[in-house]
């Protein structure tokens, strides 16, 4: 019974004739890659078919010559129902209907064979060859399934035998009953021939699909796996580039705090020789008024040098956090950032209403705005009058800490990865990647949050909030709920 019921599931499956692949993708490719074929042979039986069947106006001549005008309307009807077919396969509507073009276009002219067959009124016409032509023909041409090779073949056997018996002729005539047996026999052999090679045929089909889609499979996950390799290589040889910088600026800083204290010693120095130097004057006799505003140039710069260093020393402190007035930050940032404001002729402004302390490290939020004020400048570019304005004030017992720039703005795409670390649109060299994803972190650090608001063409706004902390207040007087807000 196993046996029985795997030969019927079989014969089920031929008939059904489902299209291969274990996926709706490759069923979809496998149907429109047979519609395609199905349609350009249908388009050359067709155009055969339209020539031939006409041409073969001479058989009528010589074979039955009293039909021969008869059989001529025929077949210039027959092609032209041929050249229809042909017609309806070039529509674009008519597409979803491929299949049914392989019966049509040879059951068009079986039919007409058939009907002159049947007005000859000789059972053993060798027309019967034409209907057999129907078969051979198109089965050697067309993608035929099992279904549609069973069908047309007993569609053509059940036109001969309707023609045969439609006439009146004695069954007892063993010439005409043995050519009627011989042709209808020859008719049917054909048509198990073809349905079964159709069958083959379209198993060979099926096993060249799946072989071809397997190996565009492979091609397609080995394609993905080298563009991955490529990309990783890329981002590993960019990552490479981004932390030979990195460690660079590191070695920069440590060799910037040797130089700091280098230069301090040398500088006190400096300005004690200033002070002998103004007191000495003092008690000298004569009017030296015009050395003395020389010695208070060199005491005003020497004052500005120890400036500079004070806040360099300052910036690479780590520091204790404890509650500060949020605009010591944003005045050191400011300061740190002259050469830089000076080179850029970009206007950098800042206001501060009320007194807003927050807790936490007076370098490192310093080191936030200094890293955000920059990207605005360079944002805005040196073509351009910029505008970069720094806002501090308190809301809702937060502190709100806003820089905003006139810049041309943060893609809405770009916006969700400017944290992401080594992330950057600067050419390479000019940047790491790597200050806002340190900035953020700062600001988890603090408790505090950030957002982006920004607009194509016309400003770009950072918001962070901290937590309103009193003065005098240390880090072990709040807890912590750092939270890190996406951008919006």
């Amino acid at each position: 019974m196993s046996v029985v019921a795997s030969i019927f599931l079989k014969i089920r499956d031929l008939i059904i004739a489902k299209p291969p692949g274990d996926s709706p993708i490759s069923r979809a490719r496998f149907i429109a890659e047979d519609r395609k074929a199905t349609l350009g042979h249908v388009r050359i039986v067709c155009a055969l078919g339209a020539t031939l069947v006409p041409t073969f106006s001479i058989l009528d001549y010589f074979a039955y010559p009293d039909h021969f005008i008869t059989f001529a309307i025929l077949r210039v009807i027959c092609s032209a129902m041929i050249l229809t077919i042909w017609y309806l396969s070039t529509k674009r509507w008519c597409r979803k209907f491929f299949r049914l073009f392989t019966i049509l276009v040879a059951a068009v002219p079986a039919t007409f064979i058939a009907i002159m067959v049947g007005i000859s009124g000789d059972p053993g016409s060798p027309y019967y060859a034409g209907l057999s032509l129907c078969i051979v023909a198109v089965g050697f041409v067309f993608h035929w399934s099992f279904r549609e090779a069973l069908i047309v073949c007993v569609s053509v056997w059940m036109m001969y035998m309707a023609a045969c018996l439609t006439m009146t002729w004695d069954f007892s005539d063993k010439v005409m009953l043995t050519a009627f047996v011989n042709n209808t026999i020859f008719i049917l052999a054909k048509g198990i021939v073809i349905t079964s090679g159709s069958v083959a045929h379209y198993r060979i089909r099926v096993e060249e699909f799946l072989s071809r889609d397997d190996l565009r499979r492979s091609e397609a996950k080995l394609a993905s796996k080298n563009y991955e390799l490529s990309k990783t290589l890329r981002e590993l040889k960019t990552t490479e580039r981004q932390l030979i910088q990195s460690e660079k600026m590191a070695s920069l800083g440590q060799m910037s705090a040797g130089i700091i204290h280098e230069i301090g010693n040398p500088l006190n120095y400096s300005k004690q020789a200033l002070f002998l130097l103004k007191k000495k004057i003092k008690t000298m006799e004569g009017d030296h008024n015009k050395v003395m505003d020389i010695v208070g140039d060199l005491e005003e710069g020497t004052n500005r040098i120890e400036e500079i260093i004070n806040e360099l020393r300052g910036f690479s402190h780590v520091g204790s956090e404890k509650a500060y007035e949020l605009e010591d930050s944003i005045k050191s940032a400011i300061k740190m950032l002259q050469p830089e404001i000076k080179k850029s002729e970009v206007e950098v402004s800042y206001t501060v209403e009320g007194k807003p302390y927050i807790i936490g490290s007076r370098n490192q939020i310093s080191q936030i705005l200094i890293n955000l004020v920059t990207n605005s400048i360079h944002a805005i570019g040196p073509e351009n009058p910029g505008k970069v304005t720094i806002e501090s004030k308190i809301e809702d017992q937060e502190v709100l800490l806003i820089v905003e720039d006139n810049g041309p703005g943060i893609p809405e795409e770009t916006q969700l990865k400017i944290f992401d670390p080594f992330y950057t649109t600067k050419p390479v060299g000019s940047g790491t990647g790597l200050g806002l994803s340190i900035a953020i972190r700062i600001i988890e650090a603090h408790s505090g949050t950030i957002t982006v608001e920004s607009q194509e063409g016309k400003h770009t706004r950072m918001i962070m909030r901290f937590p309103l902390a009193e003065i005098g207040a240390t880090a072990k007087d709040q807890k912590k709920n750092s939270k890190i807000a996406l951008p919006r």
